[in-house]
């Protein structure tokens, strides 16, 4: 029996257009999503800068068998590209655990989940995406900063820190419990000198407190 692995898929499009991208990806195959509503990098000179309409963001994060995942995101960077009016990005990522339920339901009879390092040692991708967890409010600062070192957009989400008593106690610092998240996809190439502009700039001893880290991207497509 062929053992196939599930996969992530995440997709940020204009807000309103996450409902009827999730009908057109069930009737693909990809049934299972969780949406969030969410913004884009906020500064209308930001957007200006990066040529978007509005800020308001829908987030999908979508659960597949590895195949369904990638025929997926063929037909969007090829079929779909003249149909569907959107702006935005897809992509994929690659899961080291998921649940028993949630596998069961997906449309295949037998699944594998990636081992922790993956199949390969160390494997390199070509795009990124990079996590910035900053003070609420925060967000554009931060944001114009990765764009000046060679980020193209960024999403926002909002959620709380839990658990900052051991950053408070080996580095004395006191941590604001209210975060936004900024989400930023990005060439592999670039993804060290963001996230060292970020640190440098907005680190956990200025008014930003950001704490940055990165996953490996498995494969991004551009909705235009």
């Amino acid at each position: 029996m062929n053992r196939e692995r599930v996969k992530a898929m995440v997709t940020i499009v204009n807000r309103g257009d996450g409902t009827a991208l999730s009908k057109l990806y069930a009737q693909n195959g990809v049934m299972l999503h969780t949406q969030i509503a969410a913004d884009g990098t906020a500064s209308s000179e930001l957007l200006d800068m990066l040529g978007l309409t509005h800020s308001e963001r829908d987030l999908l994060l979508s659960f597949a068998p590895e195949s369904v995942i990638e025929r997926l995101l063929s037909l969007l960077d090829d079929d779909y590209r003249g149909i569907l009016s959107l702006r935005g990005i897809a992509f994929s990522l690659r899961l080291t655990g998921i649940s028993g339920t949630i596998a069961e339901a997906l449309p295949s009879s037998d699944f594998v989940i990636e081992p922790e390092g993956g199949s390969e040692m160390n494997p390199e991708k070509e795009n990124n995406l990079i996590l910035a967890f900053v003070n609420q409010g925060y967000t554009d600062v931060v944001m114009h900063t990765a764009v000046k070192a060679g980020a193209k957009g960024g999403t926002v989400i909002r959620g709380r820190w839990v658990g900052t008593e051991l950053l408070e106690q080996f580095h004395g610092i006191s941590i604001q419990d209210e975060k936004e998240v900024l989400l930023i996809a990005c060439a592999k190439s670039a993804r060290n000198a963001i996230m060292d502009a970020i640190n440098a700039e907005h680190g956990l001893k200025t008014e930003q407190q950001s704490v940055v880290c990165s996953l490996p991207i498995d494969r991004l497509v551009r909705l235009t």
